[in-house]
């Protein structure tokens, strides 16, 4: 949940996307439940907005074996990051975010074995402040038993992913995707 007076707004007419990756490995049928927990706000309470920032590698390729693809999102304005969620897909084993000051100072936020079936945001206790300029690292460990090489893209089975999704505040509203 957010603090006290933070909100990630949706406006009116806007569609919320759930994207939900499974991979299905039996003949069998899969059932199952997924969703979000949506708790609405007296807009009067709200003193910052939140905004969900996907900082990610989308030129990854990971080869058979074992291999580690790294990415950095640079800070464009201060903000404090709220909380962080790792996500890959089923040949990723180990995920770190690491924030790296503008002085060059480093400070973990996240280091932790990938779990595919098991990924969920983790809560900065205390929330993180950053600074303009400041750039969040992600190293994304690998181990591809396939002969083939991953690219990224949505296809759990055919292709990878490295990105550390966060939330911040306020709002800075110039994209999601925070590439470099």
């Amino acid at each position: 949940s957010m603090p006290e007076g933070v909100a990630a707004k949706i406006s009116a007419g806007k569609q919320l996307l759930l994207s939900v990756h499974v991979f299905n490995a039996t003949d069998d049928v899969l059932t199952g439940r997924t969703g979000i927990r949506i708790v609405r706000e007296d807009p009067a309470s709200v003193q910052h907005e939140a905004e969900n920032i996907f900082a990610a590698n989308i030129g990854i390729s990971v080869k058979p074996g074992k291999s580690t693809q790294m990415s950095l999102c640079t800070m464009e304005a201060d903000a404090t990051i709220l909380a962080l969620a790792h996500h890959m897909h089923l040949t990723g084993v180990r995920q770190k975010s690491t924030l790296i000051r503008s002085n060059g100072d480093r400070e973990l936020l996240l280091d932790a074995p990938f779990d595919f079936d098991d990924q969920q945001f983790e809560a900065l206790a205390p929330p993180v402040l950053v600074k303009k300029g400041d750039q969040l690292e992600v190293e994304c460990q690998f181990n591809n038993p396939s002969p083939d090489t991953y690219t990224f893209g949505e296809s759990t089975d055919q292709n990878e992913m490295c990105l550390t999704s966060f939330y911040r505040f306020p709002a800075v509203g110039t994209s999601f995707l925070c590439i470099e």
